[in-house]
């Protein structure tokens, strides 16, 4: 599975910090940030001993830079861990993100995870994300949101909205029908992505910045990345891409990562905060 890793921006409220190195690069508990994120991508791979092994696993890793790139990509040239890294640069890394993912298009291929530089998470949560099935439910796309619903979310938290699905499954002829209420066989019930967005009065819950496509639906989510690009042009997110599958008909579902913590380094107060967490050793 590949993972890309949006690392292009400026970081400007984490200034004066970011004014000498680009934003993957500040330093958290003794190692720049994507250390640890890629840390974790790495430790995902090899669960406990009781743990079953992943369904999925993360083998190459596209990292988007932009703001001070060149020092980014030299400190990636010691990286020494178990994941192929591939660097692409986002010249225009001062618009919307949704450029750094335009310039990792051509690697939208097979399983992918999209995700942040300044999201640091625990590695049980990224197994257990990265086990997510949609299968056999062929009523949503595989398309993916990872969500918490077990924080106290601010102004700045992307927030969102979800109602329950009731799955089908298809017979022997190909024809879909919705599942059994009950029963050994029955598929489980999830809920699907009903609005995202930072703007929101009543949400359900949060997501935190990690979504993931199935091979089966990279035309889809190709399809819509080329529409919201046409609709709000560069200076959209990409968490507008899931807000058009949605509008589409197409809901991603919701994967409840609720209970595992992770960490945002968006500000100074943030990276306080991270660095407490650290030092608790809850890692």
């Amino acid at each position: 599975m590949k993972t890309i890793i949006l690392a292009a921006g400026r970081g400007s409220r984490l200034m004066p910090l970011t004014d000498a190195v680009p934003k993957p690069l500040v330093p958290l508990g003794g190692q720049p940030l994507i250390d640890h994120v890629l840390d974790a991508l790495d430790r995902s791979n090899t669960p406990g001993p009781r743990s079953p092994p992943p369904s999925r696993t993360v083998d190459e890793v596209i990292i988007v830079s932009g703001y001070r790139s060149n020092m980014l990509r030299r400190h990636l040239s010691w990286y020494a861990g178990g994941l192929e890294l591939t660097i692409i640069r986002n010249p225009k890394y001062r618009k919307g993100n949704i450029l750094s993912l335009l310039g990792a298009r051509d690697h939208l291929e097979g399983d992918v995870v999209i995700m942040n530089a300044d999201h640091i998470y625990p590695p049980d949560l990224l197994w257990t994300f990265f086990r997510t099935e949609t299968e056999p439910h062929s009523s949503t796309p595989g398309v993916v949101a990872a969500c918490d619903f077990d924080r106290v979310l601010w102004d700045d938290d992307m927030k969102i909205t979800r109602e329950p699905c009731r799955p089908e499954i298809r017979d022997m002829n190909g024809a879909h029908h919705p599942a059994r209420e009950s029963g050994p066989t029955a598929p489980d019930r999830f809920d699907i992505l009903t609005a995202i967005g930072k703007k929101m009065e009543n949400p359900d819950g949060g997501y935190i910045g990690m979504t993931m496509i199935e091979r089966k639906s990279i035309p889809l989510y190709l399809d819509t990345f080329d529409a919201t690009l046409r609709r709000w042009g560069e200076g959209a997110c990409v968490e507008d891409v899931l807000s058009y599958l949605i509008e589409d008909g197409h809901p991603p579902r919701i994967a409840d990562l609720s209970g595992f913590g992770w960490i945002e380094v968006d500000t100074p107060d943030d990276l306080k905060n991270a660095e407490r967490h650290l030092a608790s050793g809850v890692w």
